[in-house]
Order: structure tokens, then sequence, then C-alpha cells
């Protein structure tokens, strides 16, 4: 069988000598922080990698059809080998894309924002905890709220969420449980934050640093997001709250 479109993400080798290169996991894998100071495992801890030459020696070119396109990911620590490697496909550069971070950030805070719902939990110790609260981001901890489930209308389960801001790190955290303690699942959305500031809209158009009201189960109307990081710049996002349960 052969195709019209091939992805392709390389195990690139971040430790090889091959031709004279040697690439450091640390100093270029993406979960790398600044300074040297290292925010994770680095690739070659992850998965096996493989020498350029064995890359090169895939039998791609055998499984595209004569007007496919490739779609090859890379690094910028790797954008030379990665020309090359195209070529050794059959192969013609055209373009370069760049991953959208930015916009998966945006599409995850959204599609939790809209589907926001006033019930309140409990935490760990048992207190009754708001519906949503909200700092202005000076601080890890930037929103926790339930969401409605991926399922659509009223029968759909619950879900507690939550967002923090850790070591440079944008962070959307999944419990397990609306109510109760437990070790949410996280996921990491944007490394190189540098500074986060977040605004909440009232009832009466109003906009406020926090979103602690006194009354437990009232809801903001919308959340501004301001983010300037290392890779992206400044970027402000606005976001309704609650669309999909009105």
């Amino acid at each position: 069988m052969l195709y019209r479109t091939i992805v392709a993400d390389p195990p690139w080798p971040y430790r090889s000598t091959d031709g004279g290169m040697l690439r450091s996991s640390a100093a270029h894998r993406p979960n790398s922080g600044g300074g040297g100071r290292a925010m994770g495992v680095g690739v070659v801890r992850r998965y096996l990698t493989a020498s350029m030459a064995d890359l090169e020696a895939l039998p791609v070119a055998g499984l595209a059809e004569a007007d496919a396109h490739l779609y090859l990911w890379t690094t910028n620590a790797f954008m030379v080998e990665a020309h090359k490697l195209a070529r050794a496909w059959g192969f013609e550069q055209k373009t370069i894309l760049t991953w959208g971070k930015i916009q998966r950030t945006g599409a995850l805070l959204n599609a939790d924002l809209a589907q926001a719902t006033p019930r309140l939990y409990r935490d760990r110790d048992g207190r009754q905890q708001r519906a949503f609260t909200g700092g202005r981001g000076d601080e890890p901890g930037l929103m926790v709220f339930v969401r409605r489930g991926w399922d659509a209308g009223e029968g759909g389960s619950l879900k507690r969420v939550g967002y923090r801001l850790r070591e440079g790190r944008l962070e959307r955290l999944s419990f397990s449980r609306v109510d109760g303690g437990g070790t949410p699942v996280t996921m990491a959305l944007l490394d190189g934050v540098q500074s986060l500031r977040l605004r909440y809209r009232d009832d009466e158009g109003e906009w406020r640093e926090r979103w602690d009201p006194s009354e437990p189960n009232a809801m903001p109307e919308a959340v501004e997001l301001v983010v300037i990081s290392a890779g992206q710049g400044t970027l402000r996002q606005l976001f309704l709250v609650g669309t999909g349960r009105r």
C-alpha cells in the first residue's frame, strides 16, 4: 500500500557521534529548563534513539506515492539533519511549520472553561470549597473548578480540573474524583513562562484580579489570560465561562 501523506517523528540521535555530531539531551530536550537546570528526564531516558544512518535507511520512499507529502517533526537542534533525512527518503523541502503549543493551550482552556459548572466540591480534608477559585497569577495555584465531562448534555459526568504555574511551566491538573484528595494527572502545556496574569469578569461587567466571591457557587462570566513566554512573547486570550451549560 502506498500513502499520499506521511507523518514522521524520528528518534533523533541526541546521544550520538555520527559524523562528529554530539547532541546533549539536557540542552535540547523540550522539557529542559533555563540556566542549565533540568525540569524532567531527557530524551535518551524516555525512549531509544537512532543514528542518522539508521534513519536514512528506513524504507519510507517505498511507502510513498509519487506526489506524497511528508510532515517531518524535528527540533531546532536537528533542523539541518531533518532536511537531509527528507532528501534521503525522496522528498524535497517546501516549507517549515511551527508546532502550536499556544493553540493547544488555548483550546484546552476554552473547552474546560466553557463547561465550567457551579458545583461545590470538597477537598481532601472534607472541607467544602467554592465552585470556582481563581488567583491573579502570582502564585503557583491559578484556577480550580468543576466542569462537565466530555459527554454532552445534562447527563454528562463531572470532573474537577485545575491550572498551575510551576517552575516556569503552565500545567493542567485533572482529578480522578470531584470530591476528596488523590494525585491529579498532570499535563504540561507551555514551557518558558516568564510572567502570567489572570483577571475575572463578574456579572456586573467589572474585572477582578482574584475570583473569591462571598457566594460559594458564583461563577465568573469570563477569564482573561496574559502570558509572556520565552518562545512566544506576549499573548492575551479571553475565555467565556460556562457557555456549554447555558
